[in-house]
Formats: C-alpha cells, structure tokens, sequence
C-alpha cells in the first residue's frame, strides 16, 4: 500500500486472493495481470492507482471487492471475465475515462452502484446474452448495449431505390462510401446524412442538385 515507485507487479499462479487494501495508491502502476489462480479482489485493493491503463482480470474471479479500483483515471476499458458473480459498491467509482465494458458472464453479475457510467460507456456482451442484460437490474441501465463482434448491413441507395452498394460493418466502425454516383442532368451533392459508426443496420440516400 502506498508504494508510489513501485511500476511493475508479478502475481504468481499459487495466489489465490488479493486483500483489501494490498496495493492501494501504488500510483506507479500502469499495468496489471491478475492470473486465473486469483478468485477475489478484496475492497480498496487498487484504489488510488490513477495512472493504471491496462487491467487484466484471470478467467477465475468471482468477485470484485468494495472501491477495488476507485480513482482509476487512466483505465479507457475493462473486460470482465464470464465467472466474475459481483462487483462491489463503487469498484470503478471516479474511473471517468473508461469508454468500453465488456461483460462475458453468461448471467449479468450483480454491480448496482459500482461506479461505471451507464451514459457514457458502451456495454459488449455475448450475441446469446445480449437480451439478459437488456433486461437485467441495473445493466439495462446502459443507454449503449452491443453483441460482441456484430456486423450491421449499411446500404447506399440512389435517388430513386436503386442499391449501389451493401456493405458489412463491424460494430463501431464507419462504412466506406461507393463512388460517386450520378446522374443525368443532376450534380451528386452527397449523402442524406453523415456517414458514421455503425451501431444498426443503416441506409444512406444520395442527394442531388439540378
């Protein structure tokens, strides 16, 4: 605890638990494994450590503990493995940068109130588990709520039906527009929208001037 020099951990695979408090305000840190002997996280347990980007969480944890990883202000993501069943009271409370939460448990743990903001991260999940954490206490709280790894049919269409193109985008990424269409006695001015991430299936409509 308090071991502000202190840049580099290796847990070894005979630990089983991590306690409360064990490498609170380590503010060193900036990366951290946890092997898949750990099953519990104890409370406080990284609290403080504000300069962490990168956590990895063993596929043996079942428990997040109370604050766990409080004030973690660099973290941009976490993935959270399938056998985790609860995450303490506020275990990414103040972790105002994380943008991305992947959740692999096949029934969504129970995390009321454990900091992570349900407007400004987006939540991946399974495909087969998507609809439980739409409709599970608090997780359906997400206002963004993606199936790993899904792809969205984009479709460009011209003025009067015609698709010119369809095309198969991963979650989060932008389609690439076809060429310029055209058209006789017309100038191709662009699309109806912008074109942006996708996060739904979507269709683009070309516009032209006389």
């Amino acid at each position: 605890e308090s071991c502000s020099g202190l840049t580099s951990i290796t847990i070894g695979n005979s630990v089983t638990s991590i306690r409360d408090y064990a490498f609170q305000y380590c503010s060193g840190l900036t990366s951290i494994t946890i092997p898949n002997s750990v099953t519990s996280i104890g409370g406080y347990a990284f609290n403080g450590c504000r300069n962490l980007t990168s956590l990895t969480l063993g596929n043996s944890v079942t428990s997040i503990g109370y604050a766990a990883f409080w004030g973690c202000r660099s973290l941009t993501s976490i993935t959270i493995p399938e056998s985790v069943t609860s995450i303490g009271e506020g275990a990414f409370g103040e972790c105002n940068n994380i943008q991305e939460v992947t959740s692999c448990a096949a029934t969504p743990p129970a995390a009321a109130s454990c900091g992570l903001n349900h407007t400004s991260c987006t939540l991946y999940v399974p495909s087969e588990y998507l609809e439980a954490y739409q409709n599970a206490v608090w997780w359906e709280n997400f206002k963004k709520i993606r199936a790993i790894g899904s792809d969205w049919d984009v479709e460009f269409v011209d003025w009067d039906g015609t698709i010119l193109a369809t095309i198969k985008v991963p979650d989060g990424e932008a389609a690439t527009a076809p060429a310029d269409p055209t058209r006789e006695g017309y100038t191709f001015i662009g699309w109806d929208k912008e074109v942006v991430a996708a996060t739904g299936s979507e269709t683009y409509t070309a516009v032209y001037e006389a």
